[in-house]
């Protein structure tokens, strides 16, 4: 297996690990819920950051053919 698809499964663990903590993170207190909203914010910038990832790899494979 090659770094990229190494990468692509570890960036599917991660998401799916952040899936299954919305929900335990909506439970908190009022007083937490500001962790939600950090939360969001920072999974908010992995979602662009992993497109803007494959939008590169994309065209490097393109450049490669």
């Amino acid at each position: 297996m090659n770094e990229l698809d190494e990468l692509k499964i570890t960036l599917k663990e991660l998401f799916e690990q952040r899936d299954d903590l919305i929900p335990e993170i909506e439970k908190l207190s009022p007083e937490h819920q500001d962790l939600m909203s950090k939360f969001k914010s920072i999974s908010d910038r992995i979602v662009h950051k992993q497109l803007r990832f494959q939008e590169v790899v994309s065209n490097i494979l393109q450049e490669k053919e």
